[in-house]
């Protein structure tokens, strides 16, 4: 488990579980996410794996977990990600 900016999500090639700062869902499995400030969008567009997308500002922090959908982390603070089974 790593704490990253919400735009390095991008970086993610194949998805992982992210759990946003402030965000009351926790932890959430995303399949991808898009940032590109050149074309005038400063925002980072998230598609998670039941098919929302959502906008989110580039800098705040989120915690990431690389790890398949078939598992959730329960860690809530730095450390060991702890997955249990899904």
């Amino acid at each position: 488990m790593r704490d990253v900016r919400v735009k390095d999500l991008t970086h993610v090639l194949a998805g992982a579980w992210v759990w946003l700062y402030g965000d009351p869902e926790g932890w959430r499995f995303f399949t991808n996410a898009t940032y590109d400030p050149d074309a005038g969008d400063t925002t980072v567009t998230i598609t998670y794996s039941d098919g929302e997308v959502v906008r989110e500002e580039p800098w705040p922090q989120a915690r990431l977990v690389h790890a398949g959908p078939e598992s959730i982390p329960t860690a809530t603070r730095p450390g060991p990600a702890g997955l249990v089974p899904r």
